[in-house]
């Protein structure tokens, strides 16, 4: 290549060209070429400045201490079995006041039933001794009706045993005496 830097000016080339002339006239230097275009990574800033980069890394963010098994955590795992021990827990107590809503009222029940049967049993005291009162009065009558049959009969018989004798004092008086 000649110091111009032209190919088809250089002494190897100008033999195929046929140009003699090019063989004792070599040429003058060649104007300089332009600036080429600038690499992409200095476009970014003007020539000398200093590169603008991010700080120095802040210290490493890590998670808290873990907490005690069962409580919320940093793991998934643990909330999950919180819950279902929150839920458990609750279901429990629901169950629990369900038993003892049912044992209240079979308490109530049995109370009710208590009292319907001491009324009952009450009732028919009552009824017996009714019964009883009035069996003594029907009984009662009964003795007096069988006393003043008795007595009329013992009458009839006196009147038809003793002939028609005049009265004596004490007869008379043994036919009024009961």
């Amino acid at each position: 290549m000649d110091p111009g830097g032209c190919p088809e000016t250089s002494a190897p080339n100008a033999r195929h060209l046929g140009a003699p002339e090019a063989l004792q006239n070599p040429g003058g230097p060649g104007a300089p070429g332009a600036p080429g275009a600038p690499e992409p990574h200095e476009a970014l800033g003007a020539p000398g400045a200093p590169e603008i980069s991010g700080g120095p890394g802040g210290p490493v963010a890590r998670g808290g201490p873990e907490g005690a098994p069962g409580s919320v955590g940093s793991c998934g795992v643990f909330v999950y079995e919180e819950r279902v021990g929150l839920v458990e827990a609750e279901e429990k107590q629901q169950q629990q006041q369900q038993e003892k809503q049912q044992q209240k009222k079979k308490e109530k029940q049995q109370q009710q039933q208590q009292v319907k049967q001491q009324q009952q049993q009450q009732e028919k005291q009552q009824l017996q001794q009714q019964e009883k009162q009035q069996q003594k009065k029907m009984g009662k009558e009964k003795q007096t009706e069988r006393c003043g049959e008795n007595q009329m009969k013992l009458l009839q018989r006196l009147m038809t045993l003793t002939p028609e004798a005049p009265e004596s004092p004490g007869a008379s008086e043994a036919l009024a005496a009961p």
